[in-house]
């Protein structure tokens, strides 16, 4: 899910399913701040388990940010990406030219999963012409009660 306090427009879901066991999607919005000329993209994903079905859809978000979001334009790529090796999801955000606002703020991505008891860092926010000025997990109630992740957050500025 994407949370915002200010309004939010959703536009639509990108289908990123790459097998018939696993439904996958990048869900598309824009949110646009008070005061910013231009709204953020915002892309939430959820990612295979598999890492060669990952590889496709690390593919299938890069053709789509390729072909239909300016390269000028604010972009958060976020969500689960269910890559507890730490290996594969960085090759896309350095692809796209993306920073990670995890490893910007604390030098390290943050456990996210279990919720109960974190203890892999299966969750990114990736981002693109904006700046970084805090990133979060939230611990304990209610949010890890709330699903089998906790939930992350970031707060961005314009550069």
């Amino acid at each position: 899910a994407v949370l915002s306090r200010f309004p939010l427009d959703p536009k639509h879901n990108v289908n990123i399913t790459v097998n018939r066991l696993e439904q996958r999607g990048v869900l598309h919005c824009e949110v646009q701040p008070i005061g910013w000329e231009r709204p953020v993209v915002v892309l939430c994903a959820h990612l295979n388990l598999f890492e060669r079905d990952r590889i496709k859809q690390y593919q299938a978000i890069s053709d789509y940010v390729k072909n239909e979001i300016a390269p000028d334009q604010p972009l958060i790529l976020a969500g689960d990406f269910n890559d507890w090796k730490k290996m594969s999801c960085d090759k896309l955000a350095t692809e796209l030219g993306m920073i990670e606002a995890f490893r910007h703020c604390h030098g390290k991505l943050l456990p996210t999963f279990p919720a109960k008891l974190p203890v892999l860092s299966l969750d990114r926010i990736y981002l693109r012409n904006l700046v970084v000025k805090d990133a979060w997990v939230h611990g304990g109630k209610p949010w890890s009660s709330l699903s089998d992740h906790l939930p992350i957050s970031a707060k961005l500025m314009l550069p």
